[in-house]
């Protein structure tokens, strides 16, 4: 028994049936790339956001340091004093 092939070429389709399903497609792709760039600039937002919160967070971080750098030196000075 043979089983007849069926044919997905375009051109078994009408023209305009073509030209609809092609401008759907496109419809459809040029909606998913605004949606995917869209997403990439919220993305760069959001990384430039975290970026400036990790400076921040370092800047902070090296103030604490010298502040307890400040606090151990007066420790120190202070034994020294008592072992006078």
């Amino acid at each position: 028994m043979r089983i007849d092939r069926l044919s997905l070429e375009p051109f078994d389709l009408a023209p305009q049936e073509q030209v609809t399903m092609q401008s759907g497609l496109f419809t459809e792709l040029e909606s998913k790339i605004e949606g995917l760039i869209e997403e990439v600039e919220l993305l760069r937002l959001e990384v430039s956001e975290l970026r400036q919160a990790k400076q921040s967070l370092e800047e902070d971080r090296s103030q604490n340091e010298q502040s307890l750098q400040r606090l151990l030196g007066k420790f120190e000075r202070l034994q020294e004093s008592e072992n006078l």
